[in-house]
């Protein structure tokens, strides 16, 4: 029976168990980096705390508690708003499209490819929650839309997103940072070129390896 004998002693137990970990553990991390802030370089603070901070920059040490907060607010916190019902879908993919805008402003990893990857995944939750919130409202048995090409989609989305992160994973090999490096400069390089044959008004001096006008 609700509210009674053992529902109020697991109630209990599960709110402070919502305050030791879901509300604790961010906010502890907080306050334990930002008593550390001006000395997140130390040795032993890296050993011990780097785990919290060393992915993002050095201005952004605390975001790892907001992916927290995120996550916490995504997969636990919409189980109490009107559970069931469109509202939860939509005020979920509105926290989803909150935090892709944040991110695409701030950019908190200290990786630029991580930010691609981050954002990408947001915009793929963000998607995802869309056509969740389509599939809610449409009515029961006067479906304007195709279940299975919903379906279809929402799978081609979430390869997508592998895939892209897998492919950026393989670009942290030195091998392959090294690789991609030298492509570039090849690139830029017959770019240059390109541009110096194409302008009549430039030649090149042999000599000094320098574009001057005739």
């Amino acid at each position: 029976v609700c509210w009674k004998d053992d529902h109020n002693y697991a109630v209990a137990v599960a709110v402070l168990c919502i305050f030791l970990y879901v509300i604790g553990i961010p906010f502890l991390s907080i306050y334990i980096l930002y008593k550390r802030k001006t000395k997140l370089e130390d040795a032993k603070t890296i050993a011990l705390y780097g785990s919290l901070y060393l992915a993002y920059e050095r201005k952004y040490w605390y975001w790892e508690s907001v992916e927290m907060i995120k996550k916490m607010i995504l997969a636990g916190g919409l189980v109490i708003v009107a559970t069931g019902s469109s509202a939860q879908v939509l005020i979920g993919m509105l926290v989803a499209l909150g935090y892709s805008y944040v991110v695409t402003r701030l950019e908190p990893y200290d990786d630029i490819l991580d930010d691609y990857l981050q954002l990408g995944a947001s915009i793929q939750m963000v998607l995802n929650l869309l056509i969740g919130l389509v599939l809610k409202l449409d009515e029961k048995g006067e479906s304007e839309y195709d279940v299975d090409t919903l379906g279809i989609l929402l799978l081609i989305m979430n390869i997508g997103v592998v895939l892209v992160g897998v492919g950026l994973a393989c670009l942290a090999f030195p091998k392959v940072q090294t690789c991609c490096s030298k492509k570039k400069k090849l690139v830029k390089e017959k770019k240059t070129e390109m541009t110096t044959i194409a302008n009549p008004l430039h030649r090149r001096n042999s000599s000094k390896g320098e574009v001057v006008l005739k």
